[in-house]
């Protein structure tokens, strides 16, 4: 009797818990990084945070998300120099508090606590008005995509192309200068394979900034 009660249980929390979006994140050097902690405002947001590998010379960063309630990235922000962020916690105005442990070269590991605005400022830092442009066309396509992009300052970018089941297509990772650069995709994956039609879609990420968005692939 209690196992056909377990039984039914597991049978109707699974039909009622069903996933509504997964949402994976790869800093720029394509290297290693692990979230360590979540929280939620009363808007529905959700709030992400953990270390994301940042190269060779800053290795750890807090690596701090903002998704809004469909999983759409409103923004993202790095602390870098050798950190690990371990919590994080949302007022109610919205303020983002992120805290951890960060490497000093003459005191060893301290505690580093910093305070976000609800649009993802620093709290005592200036703002920068500088935005990132992206610009993807022909959209649909039937082959070859453009994704133009300007950068206010040189950095490492990576732009990654999924599929409508949250799998990776296709990852470019390059150094660019400040300016106007494009991005040309094939239409193909990793494998030199055509990719279906269908609906994919793109994250790009620097340092600093990012862009999410859909695209077409049509025949």
């Amino acid at each position: 009797m209690k196992r056909f009660v377990f039984i039914m249980l597991w049978f109707i929390i699974n039909q009622v818990l069903a996933q509504v979006w997964i949402r994976r994140y790869d800093g720029p050097p394509n290297d290693a990084d692990e979230a360590a902690a979540i929280a939620l405002d009363a808007s529905g947001n959700v709030y992400v945070t953990g270390y994301s590998h940042g190269g060779s010379i800053t290795l750890k960063d807090y690596a701090t998300i903002k998704y809004n309630s469909s999983g759409d990235i409103i923004w993202l922000r790095r602390y870098n120099d050798s950190e690990w962020a371990t919590a994080i916690a949302v007022d109610a105005n919205g303020y983002v508090y992120v805290t951890g442990y960060s490497w000093g070269f003459s005191t060893g590991y301290d505690y580093a606590t910093i305070k976000y605005s609800p649009v993802g400022v620093e709290e005592g830092s200036e703002l920068r008005v500088e935005s990132l442009k992206l610009n993807v066309y022909p959209n649909p396509s039937t082959g070859y995509v453009n994704i133009s992009y300007h950068l206010p300052l040189k950095s490492i970018i990576s732009l990654r192309i999924y599929d409508l089941f949250g799998r990776l297509v296709k990852t470019f990772n390059k150094e660019s200068d400040e300016g106007t650069h494009t991005i040309i995709w094939d239409g193909k994956d990793e494998n030199g394979k055509k990719v279906r039609e269908g609906i994919y879609f793109y994250y790009f990420i620097t340092e600093n900034l990012s862009s999410t968005g859909k695209l077409a692939i049509i025949k």
